[in-house]
């Protein structure tokens, strides 16, 4: 009777811990190296900042700051992506070192297997179209 009781507890503990990871939210890292633009490694703490959004599993995000340290250039966190949330929304970064805020940027994160870099979440700017009129139809004039 006993081994029953612990054969069917393991097996409650098993189906618990596998819906558990079943339910977590997925994630996409992000990892890069950080540089100045005098080309020495950042060494400081960006902030990550963001509203409350749905994630495209149905998962309520809800709103906080997350800060990362980055030692010799070293960068590296996990982020629910962004890309197809409701409402669409993104992440706001400030890039904190010695004592003071140096540049803020903003991040879409979108879903991928393996880590992506600090470029591929930044948003691409929109390009600039050069657009012309369509030429005017000229009138004949009556003969």
């Amino acid at each position: 009777m006993r081994k029953l009781a612990t054969r069917t507890g393991r097996l409650v503990g098993t189906v618990i811990l596998a819906a558990a990871s079943a339910a977590a939210v997925p994630l996409t890292t992000i990892q890069d190296v950080l540089y100045k633009a005098y080309g020495t490694k950042f060494n400081g703490l960006p902030i990550i900042s963001w509203n409350s959004f749905e994630a495209n599993d149905v998962s309520n995000i809800v709103p906080e700051n997350l800060t990362v340290k980055v030692v010799d250039g070293n960068f590296r966190v996990q982020l629910v992506p962004t890309a197809d949330s409701n409402p669409p929304t993104f992440y706001s970064v400030k890039y904190n070192s010695d004592g003071k805020i140096q540049f803020q940027e903003t991040w879409v994160v979108g879903t991928a297997s393996t880590p992506l870099r600090i470029r591929d979440v930044r948003p691409r700017p929109l390009r600039a179209v050069h657009w012309s009129p369509p030429a005017r139809l000229r009138s004949r004039k009556a003969t």
